[in-house]
């Protein structure tokens, strides 16, 4: 019984809360803070935290998850700096009972502002992703275990002012510990980061730091 609740457990951190069971639906909810830096090619922010909260739905070895980051500001200093937006929807299958595979789209926008001088501005773009992923798991003991993460764009685009950039990546690594608290609940503690780069190495953007969340299965 204490393996079968385990098992529970770490398919929730595995699979972004995602819930085996033999048959019917399973829902699950995950909460998840994100404290980490942002570089890109000239500058960096000071170190911000962004809110996380993703929702799964799982029928059988397939399930369907969502994912959104509330806006988040990134502070250059002297009026200037981004708030950010996105939003992933994917669907995934369990290959075995410790690896899952999905793909997914991200849909964001960044709001670029800059009231530092006298030529100030305010401008939006919007960024489009297609990923594909790995999800993973392995058991210390009964209360305690390791997972990872990674997924990576297949083609992403960028449009600002009626200009779209195409041939845009997006690489998204995670990895921690967690900590089973009950069948329904588990915390995890990690680290994240992501990497955005433009095509022709025209800029990178480079945010990565510690995540601490919940999950929680009903």
């Amino acid at each position: 019984m204490k393996k079968k609740i385990l098992l529970i457990a770490l398919s929730i951190a595995a699979c972004s809360s995602c819930v085996i069971a033999d048959e019917g639906i399973n829902y699950s909810l995950n909460l998840k803070s994100w404290n980490h830096s942002f570089k890109d090619s000239t500058s960096s922010a000071s170190a911000t935290n962004s809110s996380i909260v993703s929702f799964t739905a799982k029928k059988d070895v397939f399930y369907l998850t969502g994912s959104t980051i509330l806006p988040t500001t990134y502070n250059f200093g002297n009026g200037a700096g981004i708030v950010r937006r996105d939003t992933d929807v994917a669907v995934g299958w369990m290959a075995n009972s410790n690896i899952s595979l999905l793909g997914g789209v991200k849909r964001g926008s960044v709001n670029n502002f800059d009231y530092s001088g006298s030529l100030t501005y305010n401008t939006t773009s919007t960024f489009n992703f297609n990923y594909l992923g790995v999800n993973g798991f392995n058991s210390i003991n009964e209360k305690q275990f390791i997972f990872g993460t990674a997924t990576r764009s297949i083609n992403g685009s960028r449009s600002l002012s009626g200009v779209k950039t195409t041939g845009l990546t997006f690489t998204t690594l995670e990895a921690g510990f967690g900590h089973v608290l009950s069948k329904d609940a588990q915390l995890t503690l990690g680290y994240r980061s992501q990497d955005l780069k433009f095509p022709d190495a025209s800029g990178t953007v480079k945010m990565g730091g510690l995540i601490f969340g919940g999950n929680f299965n009903f």
